[in-house]
């Protein structure tokens, strides 16, 4: 009993939300598949394979737990520049070779194992925006310096997710802004950051609006559509 105390140690919400939450991926995985294991007549295959990897997953989250914090500092020092070559190699993979899943360059495999180079790019933006907001505290709130850090990295990696995975950046963007509003960032800086995502929102609105406008009047100029398309995701 104690030695699951000392593996689960923490917030006991948060652990039983993340159990209850992979609970429901073994149903849902189920009900996605049920059709496909009709026609296989392999009923459980799905389920299994998904609760191995689920089981692998929980061994790792509870290793990395268990990990002290501070190691977490040596993370970004080669995860955020690795992350990010990955990304500049699958995109230039895919405008080079057109090697692309369901239409976009988001897949890379190693040994034999396909993941998104945009999830590493994802936790190691998170730890060092963590870190950032560590180091750069002050009595009443965080260093101005610290939002234009995390707004440099952020940013470059937004870029290079935003073209192929917009659902992906645009999450990575909310979580980002939800930790500096955590961290106690100036107010002053979130709402630039809030009005400078407006009108880009509201530009490639636009943007789009047009395009179709443009295609209906000339059917001939209907390519020039794509020019926005990778960023029309995000909305």
């Amino acid at each position: 009993m104690d030695l699951i105390k000392d593996l689960f140690k923490g917030d006991k919400v948060i652990w039983i939300i993340f159990l209850f939450l992979c609970l429901i991926s073994i149903v849902e995985v189920f009900s996605a598949a049920s059709t496909l294991t009709y026609k296989s007549g392999d009923h459980w295959g799905p389920i299994t394979q998904h609760s191995v990897i689920l089981m692998v997953g929980v061994c790792i989250v509870v290793l990395v737990h268990n990990i002290p914090y501070k190691y977490f500092r040596v993370f970004p020092v080669f995860l955020l520049p690795l992350s990010t070559l990955l990304l500049i190699f699958v995109m230039g993979m895919g405008l080079i070779t057109g090697d692309r899943v369901n239409g976009a360059a988001r897949w890379m495999t190693f040994f034999g194992i396909q993941f998104q180079p945009s999830e590493l790019a994802k936790m190691a933006v998170i730890i060092v925006t963590a870190f950032i907001l560590s180091k750069f505290q002050e009595e009443d709130n965080a260093n101005p310096k610290a939002f234009k850090y995390i707004m440099w990295i952020t940013g470059i990696v937004f870029i290079l997710i935003a073209p192929e995975n917009g659902s992906t950046a645009a999450l990575l963007f909310g979580v980002v802004f939800l930790m500096m509003v955590i961290g106690r960032v100036p107010w002053k800086q979130l709402a630039k950051l809030m009005g400078i995502a407006g009108v880009m929102v509201a530009f490639f609105r636009h943007s789009d609006d047009y395009a179709h406008t443009q295609t209906e009047q000339s059917p001939h100029d209907a390519p020039c559509r794509n020019l926005a398309e990778p960023y029309k995701r995000l909305l």
